[in-house]
């Protein structure tokens, strides 16, 4: 499952996919485009918050397919820590 979960990419875009994250299975960023329009206009407030929301998007459906995965393992059983152990719930 491990070796998996770190080959899988997960996209996630802002701004209309003028930003766009990939993230492999571990939620580490591997890719990152950008629309050069967003540079050439200057508002890197704007670039900063597309860039946190696309990688937040790709990270959320890394979490949301290893999730699936366990569940397939432990056959739905919800065992406790396992969505934190994949870096979600608990909150």
């Amino acid at each position: 499952m491990n070796q998996r979960l770190q080959a899988a990419r997960h996209d996630g875009e802002a701004g209309g996919g003028q930003v766009k994250a990939t993230v492999d299975g571990r939620s580490e960023l591997v890719s990152l485009k950008i629309d050069p329009a967003l540079v050439a206009d200057g508002d890197v407030e704007m670039l900063e918050d597309l860039i946190c929301a696309a990688v937040r998007d790709a990270s959320t459906g890394c979490r949301e397919a290893a999730k699936k995965e366990m569940e397939g393992i432990t056959g739905g059983l919800g065992l406790p820590g396992v969505e934190e152990m994949l870096g979600g719930g608990g909150g």
